[in-house]
C-alpha cells in the first residue's frame, strides 16, 4: 500500500530529525563513558603514586626504627623511633624467641628433682605435710630458682596442714619473686603462689602483683595462666591486656622453621604474618651474625608515617605471598584522597548532551510546524482556486449563453435583445465582485489591505453591501 504524500513527509522528516539525534546521543554516552574511564585512571595513578610514596616513607622510618638501639635485654621491648616488638633473635639461621622456654633449668638437676620425689611421696602418699613442709624449709637450695620452688612447695604443704599463717608467710615469698625466676616449663613461680591464694578465697594480695601486665616475655603456658589469674582477681581487661594478649598470642604462633624458611637473601625485608594483623622484619640470610626478629602492629603503622595517617591505610591483603612490591610481602596501602571523582564532569557533560537534544528536538517540532502550516496553506490555497474556478465558469457559462442567444435570435426581436443584454450585465457585474473578493483575500493575506473607518448606519452598510463590488473598490486601496 503505497504512503499518502502527508505520510512520507512524516516518514521522511522522522528519519531526518531521529537519526541526527540519536547519533548525538550515543556520542555524547560514549564521550561521557571516555571522560569517565580517563578519570578513574587518573584517579587510581594518583593514588598509586601516593601509595608507593607513603610505603617508601613507612619503610625508611621502620629502618631506622630497627637500627635504634633497645629498651633492655630478653624484655618485652619496644625500640624508641617506632612501637616494634622485639620477639627473638637470629643466630645464623637459628631463631631464638623470647617467650621460648629455658633449654635449662636448675629444676631439673637430678640430685634436685629425686628430693622433690621423695618428698611429694612423704606429702601426699603418708598424709604427712608437716613433716614435707618441714624439709621443702629446711632443704639447702643450689640456685635461687630452686629456692623459690622450695617456698612455694612449703607454701602447699602447710596449707594442706590448715597452718595459715606459715602458708601465708611463705606463699607471700614466693609471690613476691620477679617474673624471670620460673620453674622448667618457664611458668613464673609468683603465678603458683597466686594460684593458691585464690584457691583459699584470699584475692587481695594477688591484685598488685598482676597489675601492670608483665614487662617480660612469657611463655605460651605462663600468658594463659597469668590472664586465667587475672580473671579470677576480677582485674579489668583494659587497653594494657590486651595487648598483652595479642602480643603474646604472636610470640606463641612463631616458630623458628616458619620464619627461617623465609629468612632468605632473596626474601623481603618486612613480610605480614600469617593473623594479617603483625609486620615481622626478617634477618637478610645472615648479612650479619645476629639480628633481632621484631614486629610491629598493622593499625599502628598510620601513627608511624606520621602526617599522612588520615590519608593512607595499611591493611593485609588476603594472600600474604601475594607481593605488593619490595620491600613489602602481604602488604598493601589504600590512599584516600580528596581528587575530585568525576560526579560533577559526568553532571555537566550529560547536562550539554541533554541540551543539544532538547535544541534538536525543538528546533525539529517548530520546524514541522511551520511544514504542517505552509501544507495546510498550499492545501487551502488548492482548494480556494478550485472553488473560484467552479463559481467563475457558472456567470461565464451564463454570459456565454446569451450572448450566443442574442446573436442568434436578438437581431429582429428587440425585447429579446434587451432581456439578454440585462442578464449578460448582471452575470458581468457577479463576475467583477467574485474578483474583486478574490483580489480583497489576496491583500489580507499579504498584509496590503487598508481600512478607511468612517461612521455610517446599519441601512447605509446594507446599501454598501449591495452595491457590492463598486463598494469594496472604494474601500480598498
Amino acid at each position: 500500500m503505497a504512503l499518502s504524500g502527508s505520510a512520507r513527509r512524516l516518514a521522511f522528516f522522522s528519519v531526518a530529525l531521529l537519526l541526527p539525534s540519536a547519533m548525538l546521543l550515543a556520542f555524547g554516552i560514549l564521550l561521557i563513558g571516555q571522560d569517565s574511564e580517563l578519570v578513574a585512571r587518573r584517579a587510581e595513578d594518583g593514588r598509586a603514586l601516593v601509595a608507593r610514596q607513603w610505603t617508601d616513607s613507612l619503610y625508611q622510618r621502620l629502618e631506622r626504627a630497627y637500627a635504634a638501639p633497645s629498651a633492655g635485654p630478653k624484655g618485652r621491648r619496644y625500640r624508641t623511633a617506632a612501637p616494634l616488638l622485639e620477639l627473638g633473635a637470629f643466630d645464623g639461621q637459628a631463631l631464638k624467641l623470647h617467650g621460648d622456654p629455658p633449654t635449662a633449668s636448675t629444676i631439673l638437676d637430678r640430685g634436685f628433682q629425686d628430693f622433690l620425689i621423695a618428698t611429694t611421696r612423704v606429702e601426699i602418699a603418708e598424709g604427712r605435710a608437716l613433716v614435707a613442709a618441714d624439709r621443702y624449709g629446711t632443704r639447702r637450695a643450689g640456685s635461687h630458682e630452686q629456692q623459690a620452688f622450695l617456698r612455694l612447695r612449703a607454701a602447699r604443704a602447710f596449707r594442706s596442714a590448715g597452718r595459715a599463717v606459715a602458708f601465708r608467710r611463705h606463699a607471700l615469698e614466693a609471690l613476691a619473686e620477679p617474673d624471670s625466676v620460673t620453674d622448667e616449663f618457664g611458668t613464673p613461680i609468683a603465678y603458683y603462689a597466686a594460684s593458691l591464694f585464690l584457691a583459699d578465697s584470699s584475692g587481695t594480695e594477688v591484685e598488685d602483683r598482676l597489675d601492670p601486665t608483665p614487662e617480660g616475655w612469657l611463655t605460651g603456658g605462663a600468658a594463659t595462666l597469668y590472664l586465667g589469674l587475672r580473671e579470677r582477681a576480677g582485674l579489668a581487661d583494659d587497653s594494657s591486656t590486651r595487648r598483652f594478649r595479642n602480643e603474646q598470642s604472636l610470640s606463641a604462633t612463631l616458630t623458628a622453621a616458619s620464619v627461617t624458611r623465609s629468612a632468605s637473601p632473596a626474601a623481603p625485608r618486612w613480610v605480614v604474618d600469617p593473623s594479617g594483623e603483625w609486620l615481622l622484619r626478617l634477618a637478610d640470610g645472615g648479612r650479619v651474625k645476629a639480628e633481632f626478629l621484631v614486629a610491629v602492629a598493622l593499625d599502628s603503622l598510620g601513627a608511624i608515617v606520621g602526617a599522612g595517617a588520615p590519608l593512607v591505610k595499611f591493611r593485609a591483603l588476603a594472600d600474604v605471598a601475594e607481593p605488593s612490591g619490595p620491600p613489602f610481602r602481604g602488604l598493601a596501602a589504600d590512599v584516600q584522597t580528596n581528587s575530585p571523582n568525576g560526579i560533577g564532569r559526568r553532571v555537566a557533560s550529560w547536562g550539554l548532551v541533554l541540551l543539544f537534544l532538547y535544541l534538536a528536538l525543538f528546533s525539529g517540532s517548530l520546524l514541522w510546524r511551520d511544514v504542517r502550516r505552509e501544507t495546510r496553506l498550499a492545501d487551502l490555497r488548492s482548494q480556494f482556486v478550485s472553488s473560484v474556478s467552479h463559481e467563475l465558469r457558472t456567470p461565464l457559462t451564463s454570459i456565454r449563453l446569451y450572448a450566443e442567444s442574442m446573436m442568434a435570435f436578438g437581431a429582429d426581436d428587440r425585447e429579446e435583445r434587451d432581456k439578454d443584454l440585462g442578464v449578460i450585465a448582471s452575470e458581468s457585474e457577479r463576475l467583477t465582485r467574485m474578483l474583486d473578493n478574490v483580489l480583497t483575500t489576496s491583500r489580507i493575506e499579504k498584509g496590503t489591505m487598508r481600512y478607511r473607518l468612517q461612521l455610517g448606519s446599519p441601512t447605509e452598510a446594507s446599501a454598501d453591501s449591495s452595491r457590492g463590488g463598486q463598494q469594496s473598490s472604494r474601500t480598498c486601496d
